[in-house]
């Protein structure tokens, strides 16, 4: 007898973290399991034709809102070809299923509701068994021609007793290689202390947490697997402060080139916690700032309680210290937050000077609070994943359109940081609020049809600049704020000619001087000499910014640039 567990992830970066979790309680339950992943892009064919599900007694599909239709259809076409195979579904998207799911479905034969680790072992034994599945909580299935509705929630009580999830990669000779350039997500608490209304995590009140000492041990076997980020799926890191700075402390003496990710809540950071994030080192944690909104009317509807205070002084303290990237998260579309008060929202976490701004749409999810009282909200959304919002009784579609139109500027110029000098000079000469430059912008791309294609960071910038020269703001400064967004972000690119050309050109006779010069490159460059082994000349560049010389200096995906005026002026002596 063999079981399969299939994971559908929206990215081949990503990995299936529940997937692992019940692997490692199935084999230490002696059962033999096969764990396969694929993402949403992969044809079905594929998958159907990789899998060898004839091989399998019991298939299990892990569902979420991004990848529940293609498991349906998976499940569908494994189910009629052979109907012997028991098809298992779990997940949040299948927690919150109804019996009349199964009408709708014939094709799924359980649904677990929860946590499955300890219920799916016990209910694969039952089945082997063909024993009656009636003391098991938390289930779905078909009993003859009728659906059972086992009521009830699987919750694990003390998760300090999981298998540490990524045993099987860990003991793997390849160790090494199989997170490659993946995430590797891991808790350290499961629930969350917070009631907000549009989220699930909301259903699963209070923090089960895990010993120091554990997450301490499974952190240095996660080290060893050297994946490319390590996401905590915790939905408030921070509850515990002093746990929090303890974990932080911990990963502070490891491997600085895997990054770290977390969701916090930045209105409960005190000053010591905050004066502590401040010494963490540079470029090694992600911070993830739920905002969603700034209108109390809302925040009341969906039960978050935030001091608003608080959080845009912790922010803006974290933003300048510049040591943790800080991501900041609006939610557009939520009940009792209209076009002028989401603008205001827009304008506050704007403000804050996060590194990226994240604009997302309402998901109305079954299970939730807002999906509960959808009608008194007049909320209409999407019947089909992700449920996303189309309209609300605050809110109209042309409203959340243009919003999202906004919001796919925003990404472009705003959360990578490619144009930042240029767009923070033009919102200081031109603009009130932020959100009215993006308006603008918006506006542009699509009066020059803009949004039905796909544009490379080379002709943004151009785009950039045909909007900055049709609304007739260009001036020396806002040219040499461009000038310096483009070399600090495309070391391989020439400047355009709409650029002048010239202020670099005049300086490239200069580059052999400086390549051969030892006291301007011990001055300079340093530790990128000996690590580029000498060969520096394609790893600067000199433009004239502010009509002096510029140097910029490239470090991997790192640019700096300083003013060396006056030393270039020694070198033209002596040239």
């Amino acid at each position: 007898m063999k079981i399969l567990l299939l994971g559908m992830n929206s990215r081949y970066t990503h990995t299936n973290l529940a997937l692992r979790y019940m692997r490692e309680s199935l084999i230490n339950h002696g059962f033999s399991v096969d764990l396969k992943e694929y993402t949403i892009n992969n044809e079905i064919d594929f998958i159907i034709g990789d899998i060898n599900y004839e091989d399998y007694n019991y298939i299990c599909f892990s569902t979420y809102i991004w990848n529940i239709e293609e498991v349906e259809k998976i499940c569908e076409v494994i189910k009629k070809s052979n109907n012997k195979i028991t098809t298992i579904f779990g997940g949040p998207e299948a927690t919150y299923s109804s019996g009349d799911y199964f009408d709708q479905n014939p094709f799924v034969d359980i649904i677990i509701r929860g946590e499955g680790e300890e219920v799916l072992p016990a209910l694969i034994e039952k089945l082997e068994k063909e024993e009656d599945l009636e003391d098991l909580m938390g289930l779905i299935y078909r009993k003859k021609q009728d659906v059972v509705d086992k009521t009830g929630i699987n919750k694990i009580k003390n998760i300090n007793l999981l298998p540490f999830p990524y045993e099987q990669e860990y003991n793997s000779k390849a160790k090494k290689h199989i997170f490659k350039n993946k995430y590797i997500y891991y808790e350290s608490t499961r629930g969350c202390p917070y009631s907000c209304g549009f989220c699930l995590s909301s259903t699963d009140k209070g923090i089960r947490a895990l010993s120091l000492d554990r997450v301490k041990k499974d952190l240095d076997k996660i080290y060893e697997l050297e994946p490319l980020i390590i996401k905590f799926v915790d939905r408030t890191f921070n509850y515990d402060w002093k746990r929090s700075m303890e974990i932080m402390k911990y990963i502070s003496n490891k491997d600085q080139k895997i990054k770290v990710h977390y969701e916090i809540t930045a209105d409960i950071i005190n000053i010591e916690f905050l004066n502590f994030l401040k010494t963490l080192p540079d470029d090694i944690f992600q911070f993830e700032v739920g905002l969603q909104t700034t209108n109390e009317y809302t925040l009341n509807e969906i039960h978050r309680k935030m001091n608003l205070e608080n959080i845009r002084y912790v922010v803006k303290e974290l933003s300048k210290a510049g040591n943790i990237h800080l991501h900041v998260d609006l939610i557009a579309g939520l009940p009792k937050e209209n076009y002028l008060s989401f603008i205001n929202s827009f304008n506050e976490a704007y403000n804050l000077g996060a590194e990226k701004l994240q604009l997302g749409f309402l998901k109305v999810l079954k299970g939730t609070d807002v999906y509960y009282n959808r009608k008194e909200n007049g909320l209409v959304y999407r019947s089909f994943p992700p449920y996303e919002i189309i309209k609300t009784k605050d809110i109209n579609q042309k409203e959340i359109l243009q919003l999202k139109k906004i919001d796919s500027i925003l990404n472009k110029y705003y959360s990578e940081g490619y144009f930042s000098n240029t767009i923070n000079y033009i919102l200081k000469k031109y603009y009130k609020d932020p959100f009215g430059f993006y308006l603008d912008m918006a506006a542009y791309w699509e009066k020059h049809d803009y949004y039905s294609q796909y544009h490379k960071r080379k002709k943004l910038y151009e785009i950039l600049y045909g909007f900055i020269v049709e609304k007739e703001y260009l001036d020396k400064n806002i040219e040499d704020a461009l000038v310096t967004d483009y070399a600090l972000h495309n070391q391989n690119l020439e400047l355009p000619s709409y650029l002048n050309t010239n202020r670099e050109d005049k300086y490239k006779k200069y580059k052999r001087i400086i390549n051969r010069n030892q006291p301007f490159i011990d001055k300079y460059f340093s530790n990128l000499y000996e690590k580029l082994n000498k060969k520096i000349i394609n790893n600067f560049r000199i433009i004239e910014i502010d009509s002096k010389p510029r140097l910029f200096i490239y470090d991997q995906d790192k640019c700096t640039m300083v003013d060396i005026e006056e030393d270039l002026e020694i070198l033209r002596k002596d040239d």
